[in-house]
């Protein structure tokens, strides 16, 4: 893989599913969670990190069309158990390096924040 890191090795992909949702639409809430989410500066290794962001953005381009549903609770079936179980493990544990539970990602909250169904606080 030409953008993986030297001495890494690609194990495998995983397809979580499809989105029917228009380039635009896409490049729309990659942006929302960068601009307002996944900032550069808040990034955490067990609270905030790129597994908690590829669960985000999957929940937002999968279940788009129900976020605005408050009562719906979106899942990702396909999203293996493995990923973020370490930052799951040490967030359960209150590794949270002397900051606030806020700081701990919620994806659901934050997938129905990019998509325009929720502001963020």
């Amino acid at each position: 893989d030409r953008y993986a890191p030297t001495n890494a090795r690609h194990q495998e992909s995983i397809t979580l599913g499809s989105t029917t949702l228009s380039q635009s639409k896409i490049n729309e809430i990659v942006n929302k969670l960068r601009d307002t989410t996944f900032t550069p500066t808040s990034y955490h290794l067990m609270n905030r990190n790129c597994n908690h962001f590829t669960t985000t953005l999957a929940m937002a381009l999968l279940h788009y069309d129900q976020m605005t549903d408050p009562q719906y609770r979106p899942t990702l079936d396909k999203y293996p158990a493995w990923v973020n179980r370490l930052a799951r493990t040490g967030t359960g544990l209150g590794c949270l390096n002397g900051e606030g539970v806020d700081v701990i990602c919620n994806p659901e909250r934050e997938a129905r924040v990019a998509v325009g169904a929720e502001e963020r606080d």
